[in-house]
């Protein structure tokens, strides 16, 4: 038989790690957001998902490739309006998160606007 006290704690520790969970994501999400101005390189296109862009950072000369997913937390619903920009163009964007290179990740455009238009 099973010790009360023991499913009490496991009960307790998965509401606490589920709470820290849900507190963290939109944290981050605020926490890490960047502006920069920059010029759209090309599309990655992935299989089944959404098309990754790669920017070139007008500040830094470094390209980089972000990804364009909607986010909850910032309210962005707006990922396919993102596909229409022109290469070459010099834009405004808003990213967040972080680049993690070991695991592939990509930080997140939230928005993008036009310069000079």
């Amino acid at each position: 038989m099973v010790n009360r006290n023991f499913l009490s704690c496991l009960v307790i520790g998965f509401l606490v790690v589920f709470v820290a969970v849900l507190v963290a994501n939109p944290v981050i999400s605020y926490s890490t957001i960047k502006e920069f101005d920059g010029q759209v390189v090309r599309y990655v296109p992935e299989l089944n998902a959404n098309t990754m862009i790669v920017v070139k950072n007008l500040e830094t000369g470094q390209n980089e490739t972000f990804n364009n997913d909607d986010s909850l937390w910032l309210w962005k619903f707006n990922s396919r309006d993102y596909f229409a920009l022109d290469t070459g163009v010099t834009y405004h964007f808003k990213v967040n998160w972080v680049r993690n290179g070991f695991f592939s990740q990509s930080r997140n455009i939230i928005e993008v606007t036009p310069i000079g238009q």
